[in-house]
């Protein structure tokens, strides 16, 4: 059996201040550090995106079969504002295991979609579910608790999804999606070096590399190639 890795460093995302600004504005969120990137100007939407290489079983004719996906991702999940307590604040992470890459209009799409439950793969989502290897949903909202250290958040849920399908791709992209939604908006409740942070996260995905018989192996690499140019 194989082990596949893929590793996310920590999301630390910070705000700023412009007072001479007319009118004056208040929390600019930066783009995020550590290889993060902030989806769109005004947007609290970041990913980060890393490849899995399997060229070299490729080249070989091997089909992986992917047999089971963990997440490791410790730390504390925090949106912490200098003056104020939050409330009515909903965090989402999106973790995506995906034979076909994406780029940062559908990850900023499939955010959004993601709010009104619609989920990578689903119907009304732009991903083919047979592309989703896997993928994961987690929610997070203040935790109020006396105890609480001020700006955790606690875990409402998190679930599963994805195809499972084995895959002749010569890579596998993963991408760590995560946002977050304060309401009510109005008026803005962040200011100056108020933060956003989620913990590093490392992919473990265990599989076997599988040589399949001629006949079979064309047709997945026909079919790889098909979901990876359709429109």
């Amino acid at each position: 059996m194989q082990q596949l890795t893929a590793l996310h460093p920590r999301l630390e995302a910070r705000t700023s201040a412009d007072p001479s600004a007319d009118p004056p504005v208040f929390g600019i969120w930066d783009d995020g550090r550590e290889g993060w990137t902030r989806l769109g100007a005004n947007s609290t939407t970041w990913y980060h995106q890393t490849d899995i290489d399997l060229s070299g079983y490729a080249l070989q004719d091997l089909s992986f079969f992917p047999q089971g996906v963990g997440i490791q991702d410790p730390g504390l999940y925090a949106l912490r504002p200098a003056e104020t307590q939050l409330e009515g604040v909903l965090v989402q992470i999106i973790d995506i295991v995906t034979s076909v890459s994406m780029t940062q209009e559908d990850l900023l799409l499939l955010s959004d979609r993601q709010l009104f439950g619609i989920g990578p793969g689903m119907m009304g989502s732009n991903q083919d579910f047979e592309t989703i290897m896997m993928g994961q949903y987690s929610v997070f909202t203040a935790d109020t608790s006396l105890q609480a250290i001020q700006g955790s958040l606690v875990l409402q849920r998190s679930v599963r999804f994805g195809s499972g399908e084995p895959t002749a791709a010569d890579k596998l992209t993963t991408y760590r999606i995560a946002s977050f939604f304060v309401e009510p908006n109005f008026p803005n409740p962040f200011t100056e070096n108020d933060l956003f942070r989620v913990p590093a996260a490392r992919y473990l995905i265990n599989g076997e590399m599988v040589a399949e018989p001629d006949l079979v192996h064309m047709m997945r690499l026909k079919r790889s190639y098909e979901l990876a140019n359709q429109e």
